[in-house]
């Protein structure tokens, strides 16, 4: 386990604001060697002390040049202003290929436009606005579930099973294959999409790598589903509204040409993990913030008792639950889920600061630009009130991004959001959660910034 790396709880700040626990970085860089040890075990555990005051720092490993940027404006220069010098690394496409195929995630170029075209309308505000019944139906479904557990509970599978079950009401309302516990386990149970240490050193993917044999097997099984379930979408009459109807329907406005049925299959592997994931890991952190901040979790309940009274969350709602989205967004902040962008130098490209060679690995870390002591204050410590409007006037545009920016900003980031503040305005009202006695979890990058071990928290059902 890693409790040599723990760096323990400190309530010393001004506000007595609540400061989890976290991966204490090593003092210095580490050598080559140690570094491939770390980034296989807990890349996060690779992020050296030194690298939070930095705005890049240069090195070479394994015959390659790389770049770690945590600074916001070199940040923008990758993804917005240069955007089109960096490709998707080949670490990248190892990672999630297999998966998703050639989906938005890791499609690119002009294919990457036309899809990106095409699947827009699904993810537009008004379209989102009418999936928030199927949000707050998934959301009332899990609070009752943990109110009937009460007592101390793991909550984090709780999330992976309520945040799945909203895709696949959202994306796939009419899907009679496997149920979402078994979706769940096929892309995130024992065997899940990570770099290997055979991938960091850049060997062969048909080099036998340990559990890659059955994850594909699962990811074919998986994809068998989701072909099916296209085609029999495609023969039907079938009005749902979900997502997949979207997309059938959609057509590139530049050319009229729609998704073909393996870009269906890829982009439907693609939300149901990313989109998933991502959100059931945002939660699971949040959670774990607001029972250690008792007033924040008043403030959400007088904020969702106000809003939204006894009532289920509504899309109107939503709009109004507004420190309800700076919970969310500092929880994001800390416990970024995808706390690397990876990009590859396609050409040689003039930063300003640092010149970048063709070929170079840049590594955007979010974790340290999201923690540096030179962008926020008490960058430790858990204070929603740094998303207040007054105190993020002024903030550099690239300072937060925990869904990326430029061109390819996740095209889920609204749906995530909305989703995210339902799930705790119902929680809020229906239970109070507290710290469970001794656990200290610590954030593991596998293939997001989950907790290692589980997420222990106590749940109290409210009286009436």
């Amino acid at each position: 386990m890693m409790a040599d790396v723990l760096e323990r709880p400190d309530r010393s700040t001004a506000a007595a604001l609540f400061t989890p626990a976290t991966v204490a970085p090593p003092p210095r860089r580490l050598s080559s060697l140690r570094m491939l040890v770390a980034m296989h075990r807990n890349p996060l555990e690779a992020i050296d002390a030194e690298l939070f005051h930095l705005p890049f720092r240069r090195s070479r490993s394994l015959g390659k040049d790389h770049l770690a940027v945590c600074d916001p404006e070199l940040i923008q220069a990758v993804l917005l202003d240069h955007a089109d010098a960096f490709g998707r690394s080949e670490l990248q496409q190892r990672a999630f290929r297999p998966t998703v195929g050639d989906g938005l995630l890791v499609v690119e170029g002009e294919e990457w436009r036309r899809q990106r075209r095409a699947a827009a309308p699904a993810f537009r505000h008004e379209a989102l606005r009418r999936m928030t019944a199927a949000f707050a139906g998934a959301a009332e479904a899990s609070a009752a579930r943990l109110c009937a557990a009460s007592g101390v509970v793991d909550v984090e599978p709780e999330m992976r099973r309520a945040t799945l079950q909203v895709v696949m009401d959202t994306l796939l309302a009419s899907y009679d294959g496997a149920a979402p516990e078994v979706l769940a386990h096929t892309l995130f149970g024992d065997v899940v999409v990570r770099p290997t240490a055979l991938d960091l050193m850049g060997a062969p993917p048909w080099i036998p790598a340990p559990g890659r044999s059955l994850y594909r097997s699962r990811v074919r099984a998986l994809r068998e589903q989701a072909r099916e379930a296209v085609e029999r979408r495609r023969r039907s009459d079938l009005e749902t509204g979900d997502l997949l109807g979207t997309l059938l329907a959609a057509r590139d406005p530049e050319n009229a040409r729609g998704l073909s049925d393996q870009e269906l299959v890829d982009n439907i592997l693609t939300f149901i993990g990313a989109g998933h994931e991502t959100t059931a890991v945002t939660l699971t952190w949040t959670l774990y913030l607001v029972a250690n901040a008792p007033e924040v979790q008043a403030r959400l309940l007088a904020e969702a008792r106000q809003v939204l009274g006894d009532g289920p969350v509504t899309a109107d709602g939503l709009d109004r639950l507004t420190f309800h989205e700076q919970v969310v967004n500092e929880s994001l902040r800390l416990f970024t889920p995808g706390p690397l962008i990876l990009r590859t130098a396609r050409r040689d490209v003039d930063l300003g600061p640092v010149q970048v060679k063709a070929g170079t690995n840049v590594f955007c870390n979010l974790y340290v630009l999201h923690r540096s002591p030179r962008l926020w204050d008490h960058p430790s410590a858990f204070d929603p009130d740094r998303f207040s409007p007054e105190r993020s006037a002024g903030r550099r545009r690239f300072a937060f991004i925990p869904f990326g920016g430029g061109p390819r900003v996740c095209i889920g980031a609204r749906f995530a959001m909305m989703e995210a503040k339902t799930f705790l305005a119902t929680y809020v009202r229906a239970f109070a959660v507290e710290p469970a006695s001794g656990a200290q979890p610590l954030p593991r990058f596998r293939l997001t910034t989950s907790p290692d071990g589980g997420m222990p928290l106590r749940i109290r059902p409210r009286a009436g």
